[in-house]
């Protein structure tokens, strides 16, 4: 059993506290990298959102007539996305009125400060663990 001597104070474990401190610090950086990532990336997205709404409401009938499954996208999931310059790529899923889910990887080109669609594609290949981006 130890003993106190008068007027020394025992030592606390402040190490405890550093250490929660630093990890919620940590956490709170990863947050914010994260979101800033995606926050670049939004623009690139939306623009595929708006584009394959405009597919669903049948503003490009000689397209959807080559690809059917466009005009019935009734959401998008966009879950990876890369810009380089003034090129971007968004991949993801649709989903279909059906219920169908389709994977969809798009290429985007910014022109005036606008992302406009380059291309798209119904079959992505699949991204592997060691690829980053689309």
């Amino acid at each position: 059993m130890a003993t106190e001597i008068p007027g020394v104070t025992p030592k606390k474990r402040n190490w405890i506290k550093i250490v929660i401190i630093a990890v919620v610090v940590f956490i709170a950086f990863a947050a914010l990298i994260i979101s800033c990532a995606f926050s670049m990336g939004a623009p690139v997205m939306k623009s595929g959102e708006v584009f394959l709404t405009q597919l669903s409401s049948g503003q490009f009938d000689a397209y959807l007539a080559n690809f059917p499954v466009l005009g019935k996208v009734k959401s998008t999931s966009f879950s990876s996305f890369k810009i380089e310059n003034n090129f971007g790529q968004a991949a993801g899923t649709i989903t279909a009125a059906d219920g169908q889910v389709s994977p969809i990887a798009m290429q985007f080109v910014n022109e005036n400060g606008a992302w406009k669609v380059l291309s798209l594609d119904l079959n992505p290949p699949p991204v592997t663990d060691t690829e980053s981006g689309i």
